[in-house]
């Protein structure tokens, strides 16, 4: 009688990748979910022009655009008042988590419409780049870029 050679269950074949377990996949879709409800809180304190709410997404180290964010929040605050309204919102395109740090990495577009107190309407978009730390069950922001 002649033996099969049958590949084992318990190895992936050369050159296969690694089927994703339900575990991962749960884990997954907790993390995105996690994630999206992070930049919804994001994206509306911003909008509600609330700069105290809104700093408490960031480290006390973070960087927005090579600068210390602290130093930027005069600058946040000016434009909060200046603007009648404010709306927001990121779209994320993708994210990874660095294997090192497990930290994770977004990519993304932003858009914002604001209205001035002179009443003119204003539109800014492009895309954005952010390394989040997790922090209980959330996240907060290590370096923004855009």
């Amino acid at each position: 009688a002649e033996t099969e050679d049958r590949p084992s269950l318990t190895e992936p074949e050369k050159g296969m990748e690694k089927i994703t377990s339900k575990e991962d996949i749960h884990q997954q879709k907790n993390e995105l979910s996690r994630l999206k409800s992070f930049l919804d809180e994001y994206c509306q304190a911003y909008t509600n022009k609330n700069l105290d709410k809104f700093k408490t997404f960031f480290t006390s180290d973070s960087t927005e655009n090579n600068k210390p964010f602290h130093g930027l929040l005069p600058d946040y605050r000016k434009n909060m008042e200046s603007r009648e309204s404010i709306t927001y919102r990121i779209e994320l395109m993708s994210y990874s988590k660095q294997t090192a740090s497990g930290n994770l990495l977004i990519r993304g577009r932003f858009f914002t419409r604001y209205q001035s107190q002179k009443g003119d309407w204003k539109e800014n978009n492009g895309s954005i780049f952010m390394e989040l730390i997790e922090s209980g069950d959330s996240f907060l922001v290590k370096q923004l870029n855009y």
